[in-house]
């Protein structure tokens, strides 16, 4: 039998498998249409990001359910998708070198702020 898994491993699991499948998922979306056409209309390349990006879905989906055995169901939503979307934009301003106006760092910090309370309430 194998043991229960702590739930920050599921949480965690859940958010590097979503964040990955959405990497992927953008890189499929990015691939020229004209790169090695093994298919008329699907390049290889979509192919494969896109089947990778749809593993990664299953995984994160797998994880999802496992933390929802432990965890409310709106804190578990919450702490993935939040943290999901944290490890998205820190990605993309550090490696892909997208821009984020003081807006965005704003809302990055209010809904890491309602996260905690919401957390902190939930928790009583």
């Amino acid at each position: 039998m194998i043991p229960a898994l702590p739930v920050g491993v599921l949480v965690g699991g859940a958010v590097l498998a979503n964040s990955l499948a959405t990497l992927l998922l953008r890189q499929a979306v990015q691939t020229p249409l004209s790169v090695l056409n093994a298919f008329p209309f699907l390049p290889l390349p979509t192919l494969a990001f896109g089947g990778a990006a749809l593993s990664f879905y299953m995984a994160a989906f797998v994880f999802y359910g496992l933390a929802l055995q432990r965890l409310p169901v709106g804190l578990a939503y919450l702490l993935i998708t939040s943290l999901t979307q944290t490890v998205l934009l820190v990605y993309g301003l550090s490696v892909l070198r997208e821009k984020m106006d003081s807006v965005m760092g704003l809302g990055i910090i209010l809904t890491m702020v309602g996260l905690g309370l919401i957390a902190s309430h939930m928790g009583r």
